[in-house]
């Protein structure tokens, strides 16, 4: 007998568990932060700290040197990012044909799933007027399955599809976002920037053996990213973004739209390091 699919309660436990553990990581960075800007190098105890301090810190300016300082990419930062995302995959398949069969209410999870993601980040402005933002990130995906068309066997078979999605994911994400400033108050206190950009994801996780036979999902899809952002006199930034999926990220006849929401933060890497 097959495990019945998590209700919606059991996604909403998961969505408040995953944000209590995106508060932790938030809450350890910021320790580390002041940990290390309290470190006393002279001391022996310190010694050892410092130095890893020190790997942190030559880590991060070399990232940003990779940017030619002749370029027409100015004024980089770089910040460590780390978020919730939520994700739901739009299915149409009925014109999939297969030698599997799934009844739909065993497939059928019409909600977004959360997952997280971390990586690095690199804020500039390009020719010194236009703020810009590249992005280099790991996603673990956990996505709902919305089946909008289905196949139907009456009286034999109830509804049914010959296409499983896969719940899982683990991406290489690389984006690259316009930044514009929305001047709604005083911005030395704050600012408030809208976002958007193009953005490609790389599948490193493995397909499920079903799918796994006809391949049916793509290594890579690209998808356009919108969103706003809090920057909060650069202590740290809160980001919302959202990618929708504008064409299918399988082959072949099924037509899977991977939607993700996705909230998070940002902090700079010499303010941890």
């Amino acid at each position: 007998m097959r495990k019945p699919y998590p209700s919606r309660d059991y996604n909403i436990l998961l969505c408040v568990l995953s944000i209590k553990h995106i508060l932790l990581v938030f809450l350890l960075l910021t320790f580390c932060s002041v940990s290390f800007s309290q470190i006393k190098p002279n001391k022996p105890k310190g010694q050892f700290f410092y130095s890893i301090g020190q790997v942190f810190s030559r880590f991060g300016n070399s990232i940003v040197s990779l940017i030619p300082q002749k370029s027409q990419f100015k004024d980089n930062e770089l910040y460590l990012m780390t978020g919730m995302n939520l994700s739901k995959q739009s299915i149409f398949s009925a014109n999939h044909n297969s030698s599997f069969i799934y009844p739909l209410n065993e497939v059928q999870n019409n909600a977004y799933k959360p997952g997280f993601s971390a990586g690095l980040r690199i804020d500039g402005k390009f020719k010194e007027i236009r703020p810009y933002a590249l992005s280099v990130s790991i996603n673990r995906y956990a996505a709902g399955s919305h089946y909008r068309d289905v196949k139907s066997f009456q009286p034999f078979l109830g509804d049914f599809s010959s296409f499983k999605a896969d719940s899982r994911f683990l991406n290489l994400n690389v984006s690259y976002l316009l930044k514009k400033n929305v001047i709604l108050r005083d911005t030395t206190k704050f600012k408030l920037y809208a976002v958007a950009g193009p953005s490609i994801d790389v599948r490193l996780s493995k397909q499920t053996l079903q799918n796994k036979v006809n391949n049916n999902y793509r290594l890579l899809y690209f998808r356009p990213t919108v969103g706003v952002e809090f920057d909060n006199q650069s202590f740290y930034t809160i980001y919302l973004h959202y990618t929708p999926g504008i064409y299918s990220i399988n082959r072949s006849d099924i037509r899977n739209r991977f939607n993700t929401m996705e909230v998070g933060m940002l902090l700079k890497w010499k303010d941890l390091f």
